[in-house]
């Protein structure tokens, strides 16, 4: 974390994946979480996973894609996410030069079942 004026600001990746790139990493994933469709009342969360190219899955599934973005990711080694969501929008995003743009955010759950760490993903542009 960074420290401004006694107040620590949530440090954060920026990373931009183009084209084929895969979202999180594998291996110790428990599971990815999508939230989108968001109307600032309510917004959809879809439990997923990412899917190797050209593999089909059933129709009463919903297929989320996901174009290239530049993500700010957020670690969190206790995997409090609530408090990480509010502390990115209330320290972060105003101390930041970068904003969030439309599209998918994601929760990426890691770990084993005795430690489980998280992070979260959100789309992102230069001010």
């Amino acid at each position: 974390m960074q420290e401004m004026h006694g107040i620590h600001f949530l440090s954060s990746i920026i990373l931009n994946l183009k084209g084929e790139g895969i979202l999180g990493r594998f291996g110790d994933t428990l599971l990815h979480a999508a939230l989108y469709d968001d109307n600032g009342e309510s917004f959809k969360y879809m439990i997923c996973y990412h899917l190797p190219k050209g593999l089909e899955i059933l129709e009463r599934f919903t297929k989320l894609s996901v174009p290239a973005f530049t993500w700010a990711i957020f670690p969190e080694p206790e995997c409090d996410l609530q408090k990480l969501w509010d502390r990115i929008y209330s320290e972060w995003f105003p101390a930041s030069e970068y904003e969030q743009i439309e599209g998918p955010s994601f929760e990426m759950y890691y770990g084993t079942g005795e430690h489980v760490t998280g992070e979260i993903w959100i789309p992102v542009r230069r001010k």
